[in-house]
């Protein structure tokens, strides 16, 4: 309630959509600094505003705007995490995969999935296979589950907060993934990715360093994001391209 937002006496409220809502609890909060969007209803109630419109620029323009209202410096465009630690990849080398998404038209479908892990295990039957899960991967790790062959020797990592996620994703010497948070959590250890994107993903928040990320496009018309059209030989053509300069630098 907006009472117990005022309670919390901050100091800074950042409003990041619009939303009526939200505004008056801004208003409420008695915060000094408040940065919402200018063209809302309530856009009167805040005393900062990001500049640049949604819809407008790449997203992630739009959110540094809001850094832009508090005389702040981004620093850099770039939209990974940081990483305190970094680790030398596992040897042997080890492949992370995370096949979920908190949204169901983000996801590939399972089958996908186990075509690619069996084109992995027979060009490199040295790599160790890491299949994360959790609740939001549930359905399709349900699937995967009976249809990956034990004799491929895949490791389930259980994932039930942030901590177990860069725990398993840390010492990877690869990781795929889709729109989702592991992506950036791979970015933040500098681990190479192979991402599933949607093409307009990429122009609304920019892409990584394509030496280190690669990405697989679908190419329907937005909003949907068509990952269950992107084939499987092409996923594993990028594999092959990020996973071989992976190996090349380990040697050097």
């Amino acid at each position: 309630s907006a009472l117990r937002v005022r309670a919390l006496k901050p100091e800074m409220v950042l409003q990041l959509e619009t939303n009526d809502v939200m505004a008056l609890w801004s208003f409420f909060s008695g915060a000094k600094r408040r940065v919402g969007i200018r063209r809302q209803t309530f856009g009167r109630l805040f005393n900062l505003h990001n500049a640049l419109q949604e819809g407008g620029q790449s997203a992630l323009l739009f959110y540094l705007g809001f850094l832009d209202a508090l005389g702040e410096e981004a620093d850099g465009f770039r939209t990974e995490l940081f990483a305190a630690e970094k680790k030398v990849p596992a040897r042997p080398p080890v492949v992370f995969i995370h096949p979920g998404a908190r949204l169901a038209e983000r996801l590939w479908p399972a089958a996908c999935w186990v075509e690619l892990i069996a084109l992995i295990r027979k060009q490199y039957p040295q790599v160790k296979i890491r299949i994360a899960r959790s609740r939001f991967d549930a359905a399709v790790c349900a699937e995967l589950f009976a249809l990956v062959p034990r004799s491929w020797h895949c490791e389930w990592r259980e994932i039930h907060d942030f901590a177990g996620l860069c725990a398993a994703t840390a010492d990877a010497s690869l990781a795929l993934t889709l729109d989702s948070a592991p992506r950036h959590v791979a970015a933040a250890y500098d681990i190479p990715t192979v991402s599933l994107l949607a093409h307009w993903i990429v122009k609304d928040w920019g892409i990584y360093d394509d030496a280190r990320h690669g990405v697989v496009l679908s190419h329907t018309a937005r909003p949907d994001y068509g990952i269950h059209t992107i084939p499987v030989a092409a996923v594993f053509a990028e594999f092959v391209k990020r996973f071989g300069k992976s190996g090349r630098r380990r040697k050097k």
